[in-house]
């Protein structure tokens, strides 16, 4: 199988090499490898396997790649802020330009529907669906709850926090 040369686009570098700042070499490569690949694939599942096996490079490893996962050097509280400067950055360069004013901060759950099978994750539960209506089975559904906030500017948005739902276990 040829080996694929990953080109990673200029944007993403400049996003994303302040944050990685404290990396090294191959934990830079593997961090631009992985999100290049997220964003480029069209599998139903993005799982860690199915990601290196689009990279097609021979140093990708999906073991390795849930090391760099597991394994990091960075604080998520501290990447979540440099994302958020970040994201300001860019949503006051767009005022500039347009002219858009009005801001809008919105706070959303939103419920990722699940297998009934599927038990074994913290964060999957049966959670009450009012969308999803239901005579027979109620109107509880399989799944994992996350609760997101978004800025908006104009016809612009942008996802600025994301957390799980965990229902809180005894």
């Amino acid at each position: 199988m040829p080996t694929w040369i990953v080109t990673h686009s200029e944007f993403l570098c400049n996003f994303l090499l302040p944050l990685l700042a404290d990396f090294s070499p191959a934990q830079v490569r593997h961090a631009l490898n992985f999100i290049e690949a997220l964003l480029v694939c069209s599998a139903k599942h993005k799982t860690l396997a199915a990601l290196t096996r689009l990279l097609r490079l021979n140093h990708a490893d999906q073991f390795a790649l849930a090391d760099f996962f597991r394994v990091s050097p960075w604080s998520g509280e501290e990447v979540r802020f440099k994302v958020t400067l970040f994201i300001l950055k860019v949503v006051a360069e767009i005022q500039a330009k347009t002219g858009w004013r009005l801001l809008f901060l919105s706070l959303d759950d939103s419920l990722g529907r699940k297998d009934i099978a599927t038990h074994k994750l913290q964060a999957v539960s049966l959670h009450f669906d009012h969308v999803q209506q239901r005579r027979q089975k109620g109107q509880y559904t399989n799944g994992s709850k996350h609760i997101a906030l978004h800025l908006q500017l104009g016809p612009v948005q942008f996802l600025l926090r994301w957390r799980p739902y965990y229902k809180r276990t005894q």
